[in-house]
Order: structure tokens, then C-alpha cells, then sequence
């Protein structure tokens, strides 16, 4: 006010001197009172915020919680627990002092300008509990307080424009409040929280007499006290099993499951509430209970009557089930069974639960794939042998057969495959739909060249190329032709002149990878080398031979 009013001395005597001036003089004076009014209220705002964060402090001190936050167009206004307010305000561009607070390591909270401590006048920091500093502005300049008013130091030029933001921002979580200062200090206060009566849900449809209800309570008290209120067919009784923990026991009297209870918990003076309904479950069918659905899968639609929320649980992944739409309702549910890939029957359940243990169950049963399946994939025969190829099915009419090389294997309707010469051909076998087929890949095998026959050597007497009487030669027969083979007789036949020698008996059976051996003399007119073993064989009822030839290597 008093530099207000020396602002009017000073136009009163500027319009004595020159009444020509008057109109630039006003206008001079209007600006000059605008900064001035500018001024006067930025101070006001920082004495309001210096208080502002006092109380912040002294709260943070009390150990005082945060109930309420309420953002505004300047600010937020917070709440404690003692129903006290502060209100914090935005600022904008400009040019003030720097006041803000900080914490210690003594866990004491001080004020600081610009940064730095203020000291008082010991040079001791200033508690932001005790002392609250003052700002003013004279002869455009701040000036700061730290007695009440008593003495001013001088600070910064005071612009007259709004001031830099005094509290930076205001954000919270479920526990604390954090207030960041325009330096970067930030206020954690915790939040209290409000106290609170609460159900996982508060509407049921009860299946059995009696029922078991939790409840939790939030910021009870140690006077806490649940109380209930039900209709006259449900009895009920609240237990506590901690200040935070209870449940609620209810029976239903004459088999009515309809009705509500009030359940009403006070502690601290205030008193919360919750009403919960209950209902007589529906949750029914009108349609059947089992299916059969055929390999190829299909969707099937149940209806159903149910004033509840439900859950869907398929035992299996290839059954899923999806309601079209709660209140009682009418609905059709699509069950979907997907095509049965395996080669075996199956079976699985849709459970429908509703509340309190109601439930409905579909069991679906489905057909196994279609299929063929011959007894063998692969086959290794001689040539001219058969084989007969077996086949089961779930399929019913007559099947095709077919050889992808007659000329290896051939194959009759009934499933014999007579070899024809040596190769590989693939037997294929078709249901009558052509929807299923399997196949055996069928190798040829000249029968010679499943038997290997060499000499080993022996004890030998050589005149020239003539092997003489009574040396003996050490003759082997290997069997890989993949059946028991009996080598019934053997000869040996002369290099030379092509003269056999009699036949000896040898009737030695032979299983598939089995060699065996045998001693044969030379005879009297003795044999020229290179020699040749003959062995009459006998597989799978059929004659054949075999033969191996050895050359005398004379040793040096």
C-alpha cells in the first residue's frame, strides 16, 4: 500500500507540471501499476506456498497420512487424516527464488533457498518445522525473512512476471502420495486407506443348505465389529478369524435359497456395508446328455436355462464349447468336436459349472479315422516266391490292390504277390471310396544272390595245375537270402576238362545270417585248378544252386 500510494504522489505532481503530458504520463502509470499489482501477488503466492510446504513437512513429521487428492486448475488441494488441507499451486515461466526443503541425515527436514541451506543468524540451518521464512518485494528487488519479519536480506530482481512452478508435480500410487519440488526434492506421505467391507462377489445361487462366505476388511480398527441382517428363512453368523480376515456361515431354513443379507462392519466410528443376494440356481438342459460324432467331427448345439455366470472346462483339446450368451436366460451352446486324426476311438466331457458346486456334463464319443493298415511296410522276397499281404480296416466293402511294377511283383485280389524278377515295386492297398490307403515296398532278390559260397583253402599237394589225391579243400556257405535254407549235396567240377566228381550228401540246415562249413577230399584222379563247388539248395520248398570257385595260389 505505501508504494501504491507514492505511486499516486507522483501523478498528482506530474500532471502539475505539464498538463500537455497527461495522456502518456496515464499511460505510464497504468503499466507501472500493473507491474506492481503483479508483483504484490506473486509474493502473496510464495508466502501462501512457503506455508503450504511448511504444513507439508510438519505433516511428513507427524506421521500424518494422505486421504484425499484433488487436482485443480491452478493446483491440487490435499487431504489428511486429521481432515486438514493444503493446497499446492502450478506456476509458469518466470523468475522467483528457489525456496524448497530438505532432508538430513539426522532425518530433520531444513529449509534451503536457491540450493543451499539458509542459516539464521548463528549460522545454524532452519528446521521447515519451526521458522517459516517470509518474501516481499522492494524496489524490485526479493527480500527474504527468517525472523518473522524482523529483518529482510535482499535476494534476486523480481521480474513481475509468474513465477517458476513451486511444486513441480503431484503423483500418487496405492500406497504414497510423492510431491516433487521445482528443485527435484520429492515428499513421500503414505496414504491412508479407507476403510472398506468387501466380498469376492455379492450375488449367489446356493445349491446346498448351508454355505461358507470369506469377506475381507480393509484399515479396521481394533473396536471392529461385522454384524448381520437376513431374511427370516437364512440364518447367519460372522466369525473373524483375524482384524482382516472373516467369513460368514449361512443356512438356508425349509429348502428357500432365495432371499438377501445385509452384512454391516463399524470400526472408528464409521460403519460399511454390503448386501448380498441369493438366488436359486438354474442351470439345465433340455437336450441329450450324450453324443457319438463320427471321425470326420461336427458341431453340436445344446440348449440350455441358467440364471448364473458360468465356466466352460473341456477335459480334452479337441472338443470346445462356447455359450452364445445371463438374468435367467434361454441359450444354445455350440459344441465343437474337430476330426479324429488317430486310429483310436476317444471320448471326452464338457463341463458346465455354475455357482456353488451346479454343474452339467456332455460326454461326446468319436469314431477313430478311417483307415487301412496292411501287416507289412517293407518286404525283401526271391524270385518266383510269394508272399500273401494282410490288411485290417474299419472300412467296410471290398478293397483294390495294385503293383507300381508288374514286372518286379505282381499282386492278385486277395493280396499274393508273386515276385517276377529281380527289382523293387511298391504293393498298394485301397479302400472301395478310395479314401484310405496303405502301401509295402516288395525288393526282389535273385536267390544267388542272397548265398555266398568260398574255400578257405586247405591242405594241398600240386603237381603243376593238378590238385592231387589226398588234399582236401575247405569249402563255406553263407545264408543272407532272409529265410532257413538246407543245403542238401555238393560236387566240385574239375577246371580243366569239366569233369564232375560224385556228389557228396551234406543235408545241413541254415538260418538267414548263419555261415557253416565243410571239409571235401580230393579224389583219386585228383582235380585241376581253378575248382568249382556246386551246392543244390533247398528254400521255402523250392530247388536251387549255388556255386564258388578257388584258385590255388601257389606260396612262395
Amino acid at each position: 500500500m505505501i508504494m501504491k500510494a507514492r505511486l499516486l504522489f507522483l501523478v498528482i505532481t506530474c500532471a502539475l507540471i505539464s498538463c500537455t503530458k497527461i495522456d502518456e504520463l496515464q499511460n505510464n502509470v497504468d503499466s507501472l501499476m500493473s507491474r506492481v499489482e503483479a508483483l504484490e501477488k506473486r509474493c502473496d503466492e510464495m508466502n501462501s506456498n512457503i506455508s503450504s510446504l511448511r504444513t507439508l513437512i510438519e505433516a511428513v513429521q507427524a506421521q500424518k497420512k494422505i486421504t484425499n487428492v484433488a487436482s485443480t486448475s491452478t493446483g491440487y488441494v490435499i487431504t489428511f487424516s486429521d481432515k486438514s488441507s493444503i493446497t499446492l499451486k502450478h506456476g509458469e515461466d518466470g523468475s522467483t527464488p528457489t525456496i524448497s526443503v530438505r532432508q538430513e541425515s539426522d532425518g530433520v527436514w531444513y529449509w534451503v533457498l536457491n540450493g543451499n541451506w539458509l542459516l539464521d543468524s548463528n549460522g545454524k540451518k532452519i528446521r521447515a518445522t519451526g521458522t517459516t521464512p517470509l518474501m516481499k518485494i522492494e524496489n524490485d528487488y526479493w527480500y527474504i525473512s527468517y525472523n518473522e519479519g524482523k529483518t529482510w536480506s535482499k535476494l534476486d530482481k523480481a521480474t513481475g512476471k509468474d513465477g517458476d512452478s513451486f511444486f513441480k508435480s503431484v503423483s500418487q500410487d496405492d500406497q504414497y502420495v510423492y510431491i516433487m519440488l521445482a528443485d527435484g526434492t520429492v515428499i513421500n506421505i503414505p496414504k491412508e486407506n479407507a476403510f472398506a467391507l468387501s466380498f469376492d462377489k455379492t450375488t449367489f445361487h446356493p445349491a446346498t443348505e448351508t454355505m461358507t462366505i470369506p469377506f475381507t476388511i480393509i484399515a479396521a480398527g481394533n473396536d471392529l465389529n461385522v454384524v448381520t441382517f437376513s431374511d427370516s428363512n437364512i440364518s447367519t453368523k460372522a466369525y473373524m478369524e483375524s482384524k482382516a480376515v472373516g467369513h460368514l456361515d449361512l443356512t438356508f431354513i425349509g429348502g428357500n435359497h432365495n432371499g438377501n443379507v445385509l452384512v454391516a462392519a463399524k470400526s472408528n466410528g464409521k460403519t460399511v456395508m454390503e448386501i448380498l443376494e441369493f438366488e436359486e440356481g438354474v442351470l439345465s438342459t433340455s437336450s441329450a446328455m450324450e453324443y457319438w460324432v463320427g471321425t470326420e467331427g461336427k458341431d453340436i448345439n445344446v440348449s440350455i436355462s441358467r440364471n448364473m455366470d458360468i465356466n466352460i472346462e473341456s477335459s480334452i483339446s479337441w472338443i470346445t464349447a462356447a455359450p452364445k450368451t445371463k438374468a435367467l436366460v434361454q441359450e444354445n451352446m455350440c459344441i465343437t468336436v474337430i476330426p479324429n486324426e488317430t486310429y483310436q476311438d476317444r471320448e471326452g466331457k464338457v463341463t458346465i459349472k455354475g455357482d456353488e458346486g451346479i454343474s452339467l456334463v456332455f460326454t461326446i464319443h468319436q469314431a477313430q479315422k478311417d483307415y487301412i493298415k496292411l501287416d507289412k511296410n517293407s518286404v525283401s522276397i526271391l524270385d518266383e516266391e510269394t508272399i500273401n499281404l494282410s490288411y485290417t480296416t474299419n472300412v467296410s466293402g471290398i478293397v483294390t490292390w495294385s503293383s507300381s511294377d508288374p514286372g518286379v511283383a505282381t499282386v492278385d485280389s486277395n493280396g499274393l504277390v508273386t515276385a517276377v524278377s529281380k527289382g523293387e515295386t511298391t504293393i498298394t492297398v485301397k479302400t472301395q471310396d478310395g479314401k484310405c490307403s496303405d502301401s509295402c515296398i516288395v525288393n526282389v532278390k535273385r536267390f544267388s544272390d542272397g548265398i555266398s559260397i568260398t574255400c578257405s583253402g586247405g591242405s594241398f599237394m600240386i603237381n603243376g595245375t593238378l590238385i592231387l589225391y589226398g588234399s582236401q579243400m575247405n569249402w563255406y556257405v553263407r545264408n543272407n537270402t532272409g529265410h532257413t535254407v538246407t543245403v542238401d549235396n555238393v560236387y566240385l567240377v574239375d577246371g580243366e576238362n569239366g569233369n564232375k566228381t560224385g556228389t557228396l550228401s551234406l543235408n545241413t540246415e541254415l538260418e538267414n545270417g548263419k555261415s557253416v562249413g565243410w571239409t571235401i577230399s580230393v579224389p583219386l584222379r585228383g582235380i585241376h585248378y581253378p575248382v568249382t563247388a556246386v551246392f543244390s539248395i533247398t528254400c521255402e520248398g523250392e530247388k536251387y544252386s549255388a556255386s564258388g570257385t578257388y584258385t590255388y595260389s601257389r606260396p612262395f
